[in-house]
Parts: structure tokens; C-alpha cells; sequence
């Protein structure tokens, strides 16, 4: 896979799992995710639970990409994001 492909792939996560920029500071959703990837193992299951009942429209595809592995974090920015994967 080319690097222009990976970065357009990144680009696209990242807009999907992040909000306008004027409404990233009252996301919810962020904190959910990151107490997501913080979690210790035994505090998993309480960090998916808090995204299944957290009423957000996008839980659903958090809690299938995180099923998938598909989830991971930026390490310069702590983002989190959807990982892509080109259909084959």
C-alpha cells in the first residue's frame, strides 16, 4: 500500500471519529474513548459498558472497531481513530 493511500486512510478515520473542530472540546465521546484505550484490563468491561448505554449515534461503530482492532490512538495527539482497511 502506497503512503498516500495509508495517509488518505488516516484522514478519513479521523474525520469520522472526530467532530467538527468548534465541538471537540464538549465531545463526550472523546472521553469515552480514551478511558477506552486507558483501561486496565479489568476495567474494559466498564469502559465499553459506558459506551454502549452512552446513548451516542457512533457507539455502535467504536465498540465494532474496538471488536475488530480496529481502534488505535496517535502518539503525538492521544487521538483516537478508526483504522481503515482497504477492501480486497
Amino acid at each position: 500500500m502506497s503512503i498516500i493511500r495509508s495517509l488518505t486512510l488516516l484522514l478519513i478515520a479521523l474525520t469520522m471519529i472526530s467532530p467538527v473542530a468548534a465541538q471537540d472540546q464538549e465531545d463526550p465521546g472523546k472521553e469515552l474513548l480514551a478511558n477506552l484505550a486507558e483501561a486496565r484490563p479489568a476495567q474494559v468491561e466498564d469502559a465499553i459498558n459506558a459506551i454502549a448505554t452512552s446513548g451516542d449515534v457512533r457507539a455502535r461503530s467504536w465498540l465494532d472497531a474496538y471488536g475488530n482492532n480496529r481502534l488505535s490512538q496517535i502518539k503525538d495527539s492521544g487521538e483516537i481513530v478508526i483504522v481503515l482497511t482497504p477492501k480486497t
